[in-house]
């Protein structure tokens, strides 16, 4: 404000623009009222979400102990756990916001009252068109403070809206573990009572079947037949199960079920995670889709240096696979609506082979990995240089996988169940074994030896997989060759689920041409790129 509009004004001047001030004032003392009376109402909620995760857990552990089969309770408290840190944090931000506005609008009702303070002894004056540098400098101060309330409780606004919707995210988080916790082990089908009778069941005509049964026996069958229809047990029992099965409701009511398969015969020399020494350093894909290339880039450098083709390790680029095995893909997937901007893409571990078998594959020297698979541009394929392979081959088995195991890794598929794939720490990785799990997608890894439970006497294999050092024991996973599961809830995750499956499926290996015929390889590859 300039001196001679100060001075024109007098004190009624004054008083008009400090009512306007005390007007602002009011306003801001309001919305710090609201923002307190909402922060009061969120501080009450998340009481009552830490009961509500109290109870959950406690549930949790009553349905751990009900079941061995289930992996440790903890699966989902920490999810519980992360979920009320988030909580806590948007608690704290909110209250270091209420108490900034409180210092502020605190400072300008001191500043307010110390202007009338001044202007009654400075009315004559005023009105004498002389001014008191202490009023001018008091009124200048209301006004910087004022307008640092203004922005202050508009960033404020900004912050608590975001804060609200964080709060909220955490809140609706905790609602599906209230479903998922408050439901036990749906049915277990015994196979020392159930699976005589349902073998007499299956073997014949259903009619006559049923005609045949005891009423004890029909309402068994009918309890049964009540969570898996007809023809899904019978899919089931003709993968001639070795232990009871087990029905369970998972997350958002889909129903799965597991069991295992006979692996007696299966002979585990405890020679332990074998050929991790031999494998590449333990990479952490995000949110990329490029397993299968990290795998085969990974697969193919171990297998050429424990053949002694390459006499040193040399690491090939997983780059190149993704840059050029299905190159349209790229542009396909960076309109991905739940992956903007994203040029990696899903691919079976055997379809990159074949790639690498038909074209080379450059060294991760000429195509380095950045951690940027999704790069928009990219150089053309290089044709110097290359390593090749004769063939790829598919195994039937984790007997046959097993076999080859004792010369060189071989790669295979895994679903991911969530939280057990994340939270597997040092335990065997089963699928679904908790009442909070969901089916995610398939993910490639590496097989680098196998082992035995020492207390059940499960068996296992090491698996590398591509989800950082903090990942499992190192980067690396057990994971169970016995367990089979099928998903009952059908059309939910896709044909793949809605039929038995294992735990460990589509096993593959590169075969090396010999070294005449590499070089062959190198040679027409030389002519047809100067050509």
């Amino acid at each position: 404000m300039e001196d001679q509009d100060l001075l024109g004004m007098g004190v009624g001047g004054f008083q008009d623009r400090l009512w306007k001030i005390e007007r602002s004032l009011i306003t801001a003392t309001k919305s710090l009222h609201n923002l307190s009376g909402d922060f009061e109402y969120i501080q009450s909620s998340t009481r009552g979400f830490r009961t509500l995760r109290t109870a959950l857990e406690e549930q949790l552990e009553k349905l751990s102990r009900s079941n061995p089969e289930i992996l440790r309770h903890d699966l989902c408290s920490n999810e519980l756990q992360r979920s009320t840190i988030n909580i806590g944090e948007s608690l704290a931000g909110l209250s270091s916001s209420k108490k900034e506005l409180m210092v502020l609008l605190e400072t300008i009702s001191k500043e307010i009252s110390a202007v009338y303070s001044d202007l009654e002894d400075n009315d004559e004056l005023i009105r004498g068109k002389n001014l008191d540098q202490r009023l001018k400098a008091r009124l200048n101060d209301v006004n910087k403070t004022m307008n640092r309330v203004s922005a202050s409780l508009e960033d404020h606004k900004k912050k608590f809206d975001m804060l609200c919707k964080d709060i909220q995210t955490s809140s609706d988080a905790f609602s599906p573990y209230q479903d998922a916790l408050s439901t036990s082990l749906v049915f277990t089908i015994s196979k020392q009572i159930h699976f005589p009778l349902l073998k007499r069941f299956l073997g014949s005509d259903e009619e006559k079947a049923m005609g045949s049964l005891t009423d004890a026996e029909l309402r068994i069958v009918d309890g049964i037949l009540k969570y898996i229809p007809v023809l899904q047990l019978r899919r089931v029992m003709n993968t001639n199960p070795h232990s009871d099965i087990t029905i369970i409701k998972c997350w958002n009511g889909v129903l799965f079920s597991y069991w295992k398969e006979n692996k007696d015969h299966v002979t585990v020399d405890e020679f332990g995670n074998r050929w991790s020494s031999k494998m590449g350093d333990i990479i952490n894909q995000l949110d990329h889709e490029v397993c299968w290339a990290i795998v085969i880039v990974d697969l193919v450098s171990a297998v050429r240096h424990i053949l002694r083709r390459d006499t040193q390790k040399v690491k090939y680029s997983a780059q190149y696979l993704v840059d050029f095995t299905r190159a349209n893909s790229r542009s396909r997937s960076s309109s991905k609506k739940n992956k903007p901007g994203h040029s990696c893409y899903a691919c079976p571990v055997l379809e990159g082979l074949k790639y690498v078998q038909e074209n080379g594959i450059e060294t991760e020297a000429a195509r380095p990995f950045d951690n940027a698979f999704c790069k928009k541009d990219f150089d053309r394929r290089s044709s110097l240089n290359l390593a090749y392979i004769e063939d790829v081959v598919k195994l039937p088995s984790i007997e046959e996988t097993i076999k080859v195991l004792d010369k060189h890794p071989v790669a295979a598929t895994i679903p991911i169940f969530e939280p057990e794939y994340s939270m597997i720490g040092e335990n065997i990785y089963r699928g679904p074994t908790s009442t909070i799990s969901r089916y995610g997608t398939t993910h490639a890894i590496n097989i680098t030896g196998v082992g035995k439970d020492e207390k059940t006497g499960e068996k296992f294999v090491w698996a590398k997989s591509s989800h950082g050092l903090k990942f499992g024991v190192a980067g690396y996973m057990k994971v169970s060759i016995e367990m089979m599961m099928m998903c009952l809830t059908t059309g939910k995750y896709g044909e793949f689920v809605d039929n038995p499956f294992r735990s460990l499926f589509e096993f593959v290996y590169p075969t090396l041409l010999s070294e005449e015929d590499e070089e062959k390889r190198k040679r027409q590859e030389d002519v047809t790129s100067n050509a």
